[in-house]
């Protein structure tokens, strides 16, 4: 054992010293006269033969290729540099060897390689066969180090991950290939969770846009997304998504779905397909789908039972609501009851009452907003008739909300309706005072209402 070790020791310094010398020399000029002198103390013919063995071995200093991958070790730069590592490590009764792949961007994966080659020449010794291997991938890891890192390990490391080197590779402009297949995507998956219904809903429209918005890195404006997602994208391209991806998406077309707070049977069906393409078991897919059959008609159930308690549909407005509360809180508030054998009953029936006026308020307000949203959404596309029809049905469901009242206005000042505008402008302001952008419409309605009577 002290044999080999000293053995190895050795042969490390030389080599180190050997590596030293070469780099120091690596820069200096060699002039002309010395090299014809070298030439001329080589037997004839060797001078070619050598330098065709040099390139042979020597591995030619390919300029790194940078990939659409983060370095995992910093996260801020881009994978460029991948190494083969050979690992020799002893722990007296345990002895490990094999090869290890390093990935990451020029520094990081450097470092790392230098990290496993100390770990070897410390580790290396402690068991049997006691460091008869471990001089060798000393050398070799130190080659591998020492010499400039090829392209083909890279890709190789990639195309073992599972992914398509060739669509990662960045190109001068910045693009890649993979990159608009990973954008069309994501349009495919979450307009295929939008249209799942078969009709467009504007909460659904709202979510899958944000999210889209946040995947693509803010790279595309918000309103160009919500136009992609207006209609069907095309065909998924499966093999360009990593299973990291794929689960991302997933997710994201479960959120979209569940925007609504319904879930039917043709979305439970699209969410099936969409996790068949994507390769996930049957038993995860029937977990994810048991779980929002749950939700959503626990949901249903609890909208309808509120209704049946107030008395009322589970279509009313918040008027309505409202007013079937206080009649309901008035026939069975318990300061009412004079029989105090029912006092009980009537503690009872006041919490459901509460209950059930907090559930159906809760989903006024959200069939409100998403009514809203819609209007939102043709106010955008300049569709002004159709948008003030909304915010109409918006206002009956919530009257009192400041920011649909500002954004009807907004649409009657566009239909130059310039009177009804003010109007909504002044009862949003009395309701938020405090919105500058609210009292910067009404001053310019009033200056334009101004304009037409002059």
């Amino acid at each position: 054992m002290i044999t080999a070790i000293v053995v190895g020791t050795i042969l490390i310094t030389v080599f180190v010293i050997v590596l030293i010398q070469l780099t120091k020399n690596a820069n200096k000029p060699v002039t002309r006269r010395e090299r014809r002198d070298f030439e001329d103390s080589l037997p004839h013919g060797l001078m070619s033969k050598l330098v065709s063995r040099l390139k042979n071995l020597v591995p030619r200093n390919d300029e790194l290729t940078e990939i659409a991958i983060l370095c995992p070790t910093c996260g801020i730069k881009l994978v460029s540099t991948a190494y083969k590592i050979s690992i020799v490590r002893g722990y007296i009764l345990v002895f490990q060897h094999g090869e290890k792949y390093i990935l990451g961007c020029k520094r990081c994966a450097l470092k790392a390689a230098i990290l496993e080659f100390a770990e070897n020449l410390l580790f290396g010794w402690w068991c049997i066969p006691w460091g008869a291997t471990t001089p060798l991938a000393l050398i070799q890891n130190l080659f591998t180090i020492l010499t400039p890192p090829r392209n083909s390990t890279l890709r190789k490391v990639v195309t073992l991950s599972g992914l398509n080197f060739n669509d990662l590779v960045i190109d001068s402009d910045g693009s890649y290939l993979g990159k608009q297949t990973y954008q069309d995507n994501i349009f495919t998956v979450l307009s295929g969770a939008i249209w799942a219904d078969g009709s467009l809903d504007e909460r659904e429209l709202r979510t899958a846009s944000e999210i889209a918005y946040e995947l693509l890195n803010h790279n595309i404006s918000m309103s160009e997304i919500r136009q992609r997602l207006h209609k069907r994208y095309g065909s998924l391209e499966i093999r360009a998504l990593s299973w990291d991806e794929r689960l991302l998406l997933y997710r994201a077309a479960i959120t979209v779905i569940c925007a609504d707070n319904k879930v039917i049977p043709r979305e439970l069906e699209y969410l099936k397909q969409l996790g068949i393409q994507f390769g996930f078991t049957a038993d995860f897919i029937n977990e994810i789908l048991d779980s929002l059959k749950d939700d959503s008609s626990n949901a249903d159930n609890e909208q309808e039972q509120a209704a049946k308690v107030l008395g009322i549909k589970q279509e009313a407005s918040l008027d309505e609501i409202k007013r079937a509360y206080r009649q309901q809180a008035l026939r069975y508030h318990p300061d009412r009851v004079n029989d105090k054998s029912k006092t009980q009953r009537a503690h009872d029936m006041m919490c459901e009452i509460n209950r059930a006026y907090s559930i159906l308020v809760k989903g006024a307000i959200e069939k409100a907003s998403q009514v809203a949203n819609r209007g939102d959404t043709l106010f955008e596309l300049e569709r002004y008739e159709e948008a003030l029809r909304d915010y109409n049905r918006s206002l009956e469901l919530s009257p009192n909300d400041p920011l649909i009242l500002a954004n009807r206005g907004d649409t009657l000042f566009e239909l130059e309706r310039y009177e009804e505008a003010l109007c909504d402008y002044n009862r949003s302001l009395e309701l938020e005072p405090d919105n500058p952008e609210i009292r910067e419409s009404q001053e310019l309605c009033l200056e334009s209402l101004m304009e037409v009577k002059q």
